[in-house]
């Protein structure tokens, strides 16, 4: 048995064990206690330590956001197992790189996984086992399997007897093995797998729980795709206390207002594009969410002007700025906006990522592999017990990514920062996304910092295109317009405001901003969008 503090399912069972009839989860307007959110997990653990499939070590789930996909997570995790979470809407080639790369042989599947199972195993050359999970409703669940292959084992509906949690729940694994496995998107198209140790996730939870004052009447929303690093906090940081999770449905997630007043939730947890479309939608007037104690961002830039409109609205609410790739695990840095100086603090309009949290080292260097001077910018080396020890069967990303320095193992993140005299991090930009025209280097952030000023509108993205041997030959601007927007006029402000070779040369006023599964303004489909437009 591991050390009751490096487990990840712990926090879960001892909320289990103090609060067995409060709500741990509101699915679908669902509400699930503790003890029934147990229950089905451990008739996933039962099947996954069965003598048929007890060797697996890492099992994909391929699933929407039902109970059953929660149940499977914590049902993984008691057995002893990593899980590995997929989308059903992902493209079938995407999913089976998922499953070889992890070597993944057992798939949990729930309703949303049904319709595109029978095309994703034909292009699967290993054997895999398929297990349907626990679901809301028996009578559904009937009908699921009837459309899986006789020779699928199929777990068993969930006890309907209330198991208490006992200490045979803990499975004997070290704090050493995977947790779980998420992929990233590669360079080359290939997507990269990290696996998490269960070190990585509570030495992030533990920090966490120590900074935040949490309690058991706290309701957190559940915004993050599965298939997202951040819905590792959503589920565990709440299940750590006590707390009730609302799983956000997706039909609210551009416009998810409503939702956290009917909920009255406590605890926010989103990306900056969300809030952006709230902004758009009139959903962040002032005092609209008086409820919120907390409110927290990651996985964008927040611009500095969006973190004052959102704290007006949420007057009660800390608003927290986090930063932190998926390899140093959920987030690494933390900035805290005070709504009377946090705007001084900006920079290309820019909330600071802030310090990083104590347990975590860090350093900036310079191109030339020397560490910055305060005031310079530079790339961020992270290390620490929440950075990941390398991708899967990925040798030569491994090898690019990590830096040993005076017996230091260091994660590259890709990304440039800059540390100012009050010892605060400002992101710059990713180092893959900065672009060249005529020789400059240009930062894409600060041309959308400028025509936000302009259009009074946090509904900007700009791209360099067409790139061709990583030479941008102009930068692209699209607008969703709040009002009446004059492209030429925006230009010329723009003009005024920043060098020739960074004025947009041309600028698109679009219905809606694109986002990628994640809930980020997707720019490759931007781009996609200006390739079909030059044809």
């Amino acid at each position: 048995m591991i050390g009751e503090n490096e487990y990840l399912g712990q926090g879960f069972v001892d909320s289990w064990q103090r609060y067995p009839e409060e709500t741990a989860i509101v699915v679908d307007d669902n509400h699930y206690t503790y003890a029934d959110l147990g229950t089905r997990s451990l008739a996933v653990k039962e099947i996954l330590n069965s003598e048929e499939i007890s060797n697996t070590e890492n099992v994909g789930l391929l699933t929407g956001k039902s109970i059953g996909a929660y149940a499977g997570i914590l049902g993984t995790l008691f057995a002893g197992k990593a899980y590995v979470p997929m989308k059903p809407d992902h493209p079938i080639e995407r999913n089976r790189e998922i499953l070889e790369n992890s070597s993944v042989d057992t798939l949990l599947i729930d309703h949303a996984g049904i319709e595109n199972l029978p095309a994703l195993l034909r292009e699967v050359d290993v054997p895999i086992t398929v297990g349907t999970l626990p679901s809301v409703d028996n009578d559904q669940r009937e009908d699921l399997e009837e459309l899986i292959d006789s020779e699928t084992i199929n777990i068993a509906t969930p006890p309907t007897t209330k198991k208490g949690p006992d200490t045979d729940i803990l499975p004997d694994v070290s704090s050493k093995e995977t947790a779980y496995i998420l992929f990233t998107s590669g360079s080359t198209g290939r997507p990269k797998g990290v696996p998490i140790t269960h070190q990585n996730v509570r030495s992030y939870l533990k920090h966490t729980w120590r900074t935040y004052e949490f309690h058991s009447s706290d309701r957190f929303s559940q915004f993050f795709d599965l298939t997202f690093d951040l819905s590792v906090h959503d589920m565990f940081v709440c299940w750590g206390v006590g707390g009730s999770l609302h799983v956000v449905p997706d039909d609210n997630k551009m416009a998810p207002g409503q939702f956290i007043n009917d909920r009255d939730i406590t605890v926010w947890f989103t990306v900056p594009s969300t809030a952006m479309f709230m902004s758009q939608f009139s959903q962040l007037k002032p005092n609209t969410y008086p409820e919120l104690r907390y409110s927290f961002f990651c996985g964008e830039a927040l611009s500095g002007r969006l973190a004052s409109m959102w704290q007006k609205a949420a007057p009660n609410s800390i608003v927290e700025n986090l930063y932190g790739p998926t390899e140093a695990t959920i987030a690494t840095a933390r900035y805290r906006w005070q709504p009377d100086e946090s705007i001084e603090y900006c920079e290309n309009g820019i909330t600071p990522i802030g310090e990083m949290f104590p347990h975590q080292q860090r350093e900036i260097f310079s191109r030339d592999g020397d560490i910055v001077e305060q005031g310079e910018e530079g790339e961020l080396y992270i290390a620490g017990p929440q950075v990941f020890d390398g991708y899967i069967e990925r040798p030569k990303a491994n090898k690019e990514s990590f830096a040993e320095i005076s017996g230091t193992r260091w994660y590259r993140t890709g990304d440039l920062v800059r540390e100012d005299d009050g010892g605060r991090l400002h992101f710059i930009s990713r180092i893959d996304n900065q672009i060249q025209i005529r020789g400059h280097r240009v930062e894409l952030l600060e041309i959308e910092a400028t025509i936000r000023d302009i259009v009074e509108s946090e509904m900007v993205a700009a791209v360099g295109w067409p790139i061709e041997e990583g030479i941008a030959q102009s930068v692209q601007a699209f607008i969703v317009p709040e009002g009446k927007v004059s492209t030429k006029e925006v230009i010329q402000e723009c003009e005024t405001e920043l060098p020739d070779y960074m004025v947009p040369k041309e600028i698109h006023l679009i219905e809606e901003m694109p986002l990628n599964v994640n809930g980020k303004i997707d720019r490759k489909h931007l781009m996609s969008i200006l390739s079909k437009s030059h044809e």
